[in-house]
């Protein structure tokens, strides 16, 4: 029975994390003899790649609230015609010329035709949804500017990820020192968890090939 599209791709994405880990053991073998035969040379190695660099000050942009109320009221009624006329252009569009099935068919060849389907589907209601939830937006902006508000108001509250990650730039060092403390023992231990996948990912990698 022929591979179809769904199953080639499976099968490439197993073999790249397959030399993915491979690669990732024959590093953490290189590392556990470091450790075993030059303890003060891997320490050094750490020290000098041991650099933190933490995104909460180049991602504080996206973080902070911009409110573009004030423009959309001051010209409601063009955005409000501008929202109904591509609204109502992308629906017709939709309706018209693009049907699930065929959209199913043409991404999914050979593939397996369900999940395929299921997600055409999925995508091209979410669309018309979307595309009529523009429309009523936009004749709220024009005939029902103050019901549009209070909607507003109810659904515009802002949640800010800096606060909740915030303990996660704090740096751990536990792990490190106590490698440090016992670099030859932690060298073997290292050495033989990456013989172990290496050996195993060699297997995968034979068997499929």
């Amino acid at each position: 029975m022929p591979l179809t599209n769904l199953d080639l791709a499976v099968q490439l994405i197993f073999v790249l994390c397959l030399w993915f880990f491979l690669i990732m053991g024959a590093l953490g073998f290189a590392t556990g003899a470091g450790l075993m035969l030059d303890p003060p040379l891997m320490q050094w190695v750490s020290a000098v790649m041991n650099r933190w660099v933490s995104l909460r000050r180049p991602t504080k942009w996206a973080n902070v609230p911009r409110y573009v109320e004030a423009t959309v009221r001051r010209h409601r009624r063009t955005i409000g015609v501008i929202f109904v006329l591509t609204a109502a252009i992308s629906l017709l569009g939709l309706i018209a010329r693009v049907d699930a099935h065929s959209l199913a068919a043409e991404f999914g060849r050979g593939a397996s035709g369900e999940m395929v389907d299921w997600i055409a589907q999925s995508v091209y209601w979410m669309l018309i949804a979307g595309s009529l939830l523009a429309i009523a937006t936009g004749i709220m902006l024009v005939a029902a500017p103050h019901a549009l508000q209070r909607i507003e108001t109810q659904a515009n509250r802002w949640y800010s990820f800096r606060h909740v990650s915030l303990g996660a730039d704090a740096m751990h060092f536990d792990l490190d020192a106590l490698v440090a403390r016992f670099p030859r023992v932690s060298g073997l231990a290292i050495v033989l968890m990456a013989l172990v996948d290496m050996i195993e990912c060699a297997i995968g990698l034979r068997a499929i090939g």
